[in-house]
């Protein structure tokens, strides 16, 4: 059932010494979050009974991989600070 209102998908807290930089797929998008962040991802119009969120974790890095018929959104400490501009269809992804 795909649910337009904004859900939360992932919520996390930085709580290494560094900044942690932050991969988002399939939009190949980087982004780096201070010492002590805490963010959030959203997704708006994502089907809640198939809905994957994949998380990587590696020395320097965390990659999350979305849901890209969803409008995603990433908010560290409450303020906006990435989102897709249109879902759209990854061919063999469904």
């Amino acid at each position: 059932m795909k649910i337009q209102e904004e859900i939360v998908l992932i919520e996390m807290i930085n709580e290494r010494d560094d900044p942690l930089k932050l991969w988002i797929e399939p939009w190949c998008e980087e982004l780096e979050l201070p010492q002590g962040a805490s963010w959030r991802m959203t997704g708006i119009g994502v089907d809640t009974r198939t809905c994957m969120v994949t998380i990587e974790f590696h020395d320097e890095v965390v990659v999350i991989h979305g849901v890209p018929e969803a409008l995603m959104r990433l908010y560290a400490d409450e303020k906006l600070i990435w989102e897709c501009f249109e879902p759209f269809e990854l061919p063999g992804f469904n």
